[in-house]
């Protein structure tokens, strides 16, 4: 069809944006935010069950949370291609979408053994000795490998296999790409996370190993055939502790302006895993 009309496909390269996107990986929910080409910042919602509706404040706390409907399916498509892979969101839904069936449910086993909240809590305890099972919908049982890092190697494409391990934080990761990047936003990066204050370094490697193999298959393919160069800036960073974070954006807002003897600040991140908290000068 592309031949019979004279068309040409437009290049993925076009829309790259090199601008920043910062994502707040909470225990309950995830919010991300994101600079824009007019030099705004936005806020992104995933998931919403219903993306016509009136716009409210709680649409951008994303819930850490997958729903697993059928998940043989799901895996074959998961593990055929590394980029975009061409997934159902009747296999394997996420946010609020898998929120509002596990707090909808009426006490349906089937439901709540497919549904897998807290996904930050999981990579944390998820050792050799801490295993977690997982039953879909149609009732196919599966125990989740330990949280292992698996770094992709900078600069080159990633591959997938069969026998890879499923990683929950991965395909949310994913989610969050796939809502980030396409064309009327842009193609994405540069990537930057918080963590909480005393989160072990360990882990953090393991969930920013995550979101490195996430993010980057929620790029087109066309992007990583045409320009595999831009792989070369993709990255996926800590830049700052939770409470940190929010003091670097906060204090400017408020108008608080330093000062030669300094303004001593304190967070207190009253969080839905952990409570953290942040002194300055």
């Amino acid at each position: 069809a592309l031949k019979n009309y004279n068309y040409v496909a437009r290049d993925p390269g076009h829309d790259l944006r090199r601008l920043a996107v910062a994502i707040d990986f909470g225990t309950s929910s995830t919010v991300v935010a994101m600079d824009t080409p007019s030099g705004a910042r936005e806020l992104l919602r995933i998931g919403v069950r219903d993306f016509y509706e009136q716009v409210q404040a709680k649409h951008f706390e994303n819930p850490t949370v997958l729903e697993c409907v059928d998940f043989p399916a799901f895996n074959k498509a998961w593990t055929a291609n590394a980029y975009r892979p061409a997934l159902d969101w009747d296999w394997m839904c996420a946010a609020h979408e898998a929120q509002a069936r596990f707090r909808d449910n009426p006490g349906d086993t089937e439901i709540l053994s497919s549904i897998l909240p807290r996904l930050k809590q999981w990579a944390l305890r998820s050792t050799e000795n801490r295993r977690m099972r997982l039953t879909d919908q149609q009732g196919h049982e599966m125990e989740l490998a330990p949280h292992a890092e698996r770094n992709p190697t900078r600069g080159q494409p990633l591959a997938v296999s069969e026998g890879d391990p499923f990683d929950p934080v991965e395909l949310y990761a994913w989610y969050l790409g796939m809502a980030i990047n396409w064309r009327g936003r842009g193609l994405f990066l540069k990537y930057y996370l918080s963590f909480p204050v005393k989160y072990p370094s360990e882990v953090k490697a393991r969930v920013l190993a995550s979101f490195r193999r996430g993010l980057q298959r929620s790029l087109p393919d066309a992007l990583i055939q045409h320009h595999p160069q831009v792989l070369n800036d993709f990255e996926v960073n800590e830049l700052a502790s939770e409470p940190a974070a929010y003091a670097a954006a906060a204090l400017p807002h408020l108008s608080v302006e330093p000062t030669e003897d300094g303004i001593p600040y304190a967070v207190f991140d009253f969080g839905g895993g952990t409570s953290d908290f942040d002194y300055g000068l």
